[in-house]
């Protein structure tokens, strides 16, 4: 297993990498280079290591993936794909690395690494500091996996020899309604109109509605 890089002053881990955006990309990301911008104990040198490890620099030089973490947007996807890929064989075995508890991580660690329960458990709070700075991809759990699956549609069971089944016939599928025709009337007569102007409207309604004639 690789020999993961580590840091005891993961605070410090964080606020580096906060500061990176700000930072442009220096000529050189080297231990003298680390006091000019405030971390000046030599608890903080490990930082160096780390951002090699996670490919943020290369001899010392800012790759183009510490230039795409300056980009706001796109900062925390960016330092979810380099820590997936420096920490691949911990996320081969747990695709949800980033989510297990610390007690499963070192479980795992020790049996794996030849290193002091000390540096384990800053291992792991390394790569924890790093994670929380980071966005990954949703892993759906089994439980979603399962609801997600369409369900298979049932099989019809068969009787077992001997015994007497009932087999229930489908209801039949009932006849399509004949679509009937409703039709309202509106009639709007003025208040003025005479007894005789009324019974002419009426007239004509029997006649055009039912083909009538009316005295």
């Amino acid at each position: 297993m690789i020999d993961y890089p580590y840091i005891k002053t993961t605070a410090k881990l964080k606020e580096f990498f906060e500061k990176i955006p700000s930072m442009g990309s220096p000529p050189s990301v080297s231990t003298r280079w680390l006091p000019k911008i405030g971390f000046k104990s030599a608890n903080h040198r490990p930082i160096i290591r780390i951002l090699e490890f996670i490919g943020f620099i290369k001899s010392n030089k800012p790759t183009d993936r510490w230039r795409s973490y300056q980009v706001k947007r796109d900062s925390k996807r960016v330092l979810a794909e380099a820590i997936t890929e420096a920490y691949s064989e911990l996320f081969d075995v747990f695709p949800d690395a980033h989510l297990r508890a610390d007690a499963e991580l070192k479980d795992h660690l020790q049996k794996h690494l030849s290193a002091s329960d000390q540096a384990i458990n800053a291992t792991i709070g390394t790569f924890k500091t790093l994670c929380s700075l980071a966005e990954f991809k949703r892993q759906k759990n089994k439980r979603e996996h399962a609801q997600a699956k369409p369900a298979s549609p049932a099989r019809l069971q068969q009787p077992d020899a001997g015994a007497s089944a009932t087999l229930a016939a489908p209801p039949p599928t009932p006849a399509p309604e004949i679509p009937t025709l409703h039709t309202d009337i509106q009639i709007h007569i003025h208040p003025d109109a005479d007894a005789d102007q009324i019974r002419e409207i009426f007239k004509n309604m029997a006649k055009y509605l039912y083909d009538k004639e009316i005295d």
